[in-house]
C-alpha cells in the first residue's frame, strides 16, 4: 500500500515499522539513527500562480510583491513548511500569513486557478501545468528549497524484507537513469 503524508507524520510509522520505506522531498538533510537513506534526484521547486493572478501581468516580481498574497503551503508543522519559511526570512520577510495548509497538488491547481494565490510545485510539474496554460512560473529565486528527493528505510529491514530490497534496486537503477535526463 501506499501512504501520503509530511515527513515528519511518516518518520515515527517507519520507525515503528507500519512502513518499509518513505520517499521524501528534503530540507537540510541529515542522518538518523537507525535509518539508512538514499539520495534519488534533485529537481528545483518553483513559484507558480494561476494565470489570471493579478501579479502575472507585472512581470519582474520580487519576493516583497508576493509576501502578502494567499499562499498554498505545506502544514505549518512540516518539515517543508519550516524551509518555506526560513526562504521567506532569507529574503527579509516574515511568512505569510493567509496561508491554505494542502498536500493535495489536484487541489492546489485547482486553488491556483481559482484565486490570487501562491504555491510551490516541482520544476517539470509546474512546466507541464504551464504548458496547458493552467500556472505561471514565476522567475522568483528558490535556493534550493526542497530540491532534493530522498528515500528512506529502517537498517535492519533490507536483509530481511525480500520485496523492500528489490524495490530499493529498482530505485537504483530508475536513480541512474534519471540522472541522464536534464531538468529544466
Amino acid at each position: 500500500s501506499v501512504s501520503e503524508g509530511h515527513f515528519v507524520e511518516l518518520l515515527p510509522q517507519l520507525k515503528s515499522g507500519a512502513l518499509d520505506l518513505v520517499i521524501a522531498r528534503v530540507w537540510q538533510p541529515h542522518e538518523l539513527a537507525g535509518i539508512d537513506q538514499m539520495a534519488l534526484f534533485s529537481e528545483p521547486v518553483v513559484v507558480v500562480a494561476g494565470r489570471n493572478h493579478p501579479l502575472v501581468q507585472v512581470g519582474d516580481v520580487a519576493w516583497s510583491d508576493v509576501s502578502s498574497y494567499p499562499w498554498i503551503l505545506p502544514h505549518p508543522t512540516s518539515v517543508a513548511r519550516q524551509a518555506v519559511d526560513a526562504l521567506f526570512a532569507t529574503n527579509g520577510l516574515s511568512p505569510p500569513i493567509n496561508t491554505i495548509a494542502s498536500l493535495s497538488i489536484a487541489l492546489n491547481l485547482e486553488l491556483l486557478r481559482a484565486m490570487p494565490a501562491f504555491g510551490l510545485l516541482p520544476l517539470r510539474l509546474a512546466q507541464a501545468q504551464a504548458a496547458k496554460g493552467g500556472v505561471v512560473i514565476l522567475s522568483l529565486e528558490t535556493r534550493d528549497l526542497l530540491s532534493e528527493a530522498r528515500c528512506f528505510w529502517r537498517k535492519d529491514q533490507v536483509s530481511q524484507n525480500a520485496t523492500l530490497s528489490l524495490f530499493l534496486k529498482c530505485l537504483q537503477q530508475t536513480t541512474a537513469d534519471i540522472e541522464t535526463i536534464p531538468f529544466g
